[in-house]
Parts: structure tokens; sequence; C-alpha cells
């Protein structure tokens, strides 16, 4: 099911909203247990459709008890959060985006092999996804086979379309605070394509981890959180 709204630590209400959105072919069960530990209460997009999804959770908003959000995203969600706050400014209370791209320009090719063997090419993708050897494994192991359950041909194709007439540009003056995480050793975004975004955007901070593309079963992960202290 796309867009399912999952609200974690719901009785944790301090007056603020943390909205996580996770990335295409990524579910956020990766990184379930250390959202889980977090003081806020959190609302998950699972199985994200960028291409409505806004107004979506524009609704939802309004029953909420927050003026503004704390937004993270991740690969493609960070694709959507970055449209979504430049859009809605006046919704945003921090914007963070981990593993972000400004355009996916090899996306008509990725739909061509996906069309001819989805799972050969998600194994691939999950592969050049992670740093090392330990991370590798421990994906194929635990979380393969829901992944490949969960991601259909039809969501990857519509979700890889949205990646590839989206480009992103510089938020204009933006009046939160934003931070662009992002893995030294990712394959799957350049970093120093996300460090252009960053560095031409106002009040921006560019924080890097030792990681892959997928940062979430790196012990990298929840230092960063705890550093941040989320």
């Amino acid at each position: 099911m796309e867009n399912q709204l999952i609200l974690l630590n719901p009785k944790n209400q301090k007056g603020e909203l943390l909205i996580f959105v996770p990335g295409w072919a990524c579910d956020w069960t990766l990184t379930k247990s250390d959202l889980l530990a977090l003081e806020p209460p959190i609302l998950v997009i699972d199985q994200p459709n960028p291409w409505t999804l806004s107004p979506l959770l524009i609704s939802f908003l309004r029953d909420f008890p927050v003026k503004k959000i704390r937004l993270w995203g991740f690969s493609m969600g960070a694709t959507w959060a970055w449209e979504f706050a430049r859009q809605f400014p006046n919704l945003i209370q921090e914007l963070v985006v981990i593993g972000l791209r400004p355009h996916y320009p090899n996306c008509p090719q990725i739909a061509t092999y996906l069309k001819k063997n989805r799972s050969a090419y998600l194994k691939k993708f999950y592969q050049a996804s992670f740093q090392d050897t330990h991370e590798n494994d421990l994906f194929f192991s635990s979380f393969w086979n829901h992944h490949s359950q969960k991601n259909t041909l039809d969501y990857l194709l519509s979700t890889l379309d949205y990646l590839e007439k989206t480009h992103l540009i510089a938020l204009n003056n933006p009046s939160f605070p934003t931070t662009v995480i992002h893995g030294t050793k990712d394959q799957i975004a350049p970093i120093k394509e996300a460090r252009m975004l960053n560095d031409a955007t106002l009040n921006s901070l560019f924080f890097p981890l030792d990681t892959g593309h997928i940062p979430f079963l790196s012990p990298e992960w929840p230092l960063f959180l705890k550093k941040f202290r989320i």
C-alpha cells in the first residue's frame, strides 16, 4: 500500500513532529529501531509515492497539533522533501536530506533493466548501496526478502519516472536550517553533486558520513543520531 502513514512514539507529544520519508526501493524498516529510539513523535511514510504524497501530508497536518515539522528524507525521499520544503517553507522547522541527488539522468536505462529482470537489478542496486561486506550480508540475510516482495515493478517504474522528471535547484533563502548528509563512498548519488546543491543553499550544513548510499546499517548512522541528540 503506497503512502501509508505510520505514527511512531505517538504519546511523546512535545509540540513537534519528525517526518521520515524513505527512498526508492528502500524500506523504512532498515532504520526502524533507530526511529523508535527517538523522542519526538515520528511520522513514517511507508512506500512513498512522491506523485501523490504532498496533498496527503498537508491533509494530515491540518489535524495534527504542530505548526511546523522536522522533515527528513532519504534518497528519493530526500528529493521529495527538498521540493516540499521549497513549496511550503512556512511548514518547515528543519530539513534533513540523506543521500540526495539533484537529478537522476540514467532512469530510462534502469527502467529497461527492471523490465528485463526486476530481481536481478534490485540485487545489483543494493550491492552498490552499502559500504562493506558486513552491511551487504546483513541486508541480504535480514531484509532482502521483504524488499523484493514489497517493491513491485509498477511501483518501481512509477517512482523512477518521478526521479527522472525532477530537477532540484538551490533553496531560495530558506527560513529554516538544512542539513545535507551524504556517504563519502556513495556509488548511487555522487557526493560532489550533493555538496554543490548544499553550497548553493543558504543556512545549509554539509555532513559527510563514512558510508555508502544507504547508511542505516552502518555504525555511523546511530553515532550521527546520538551526536545530534535527535
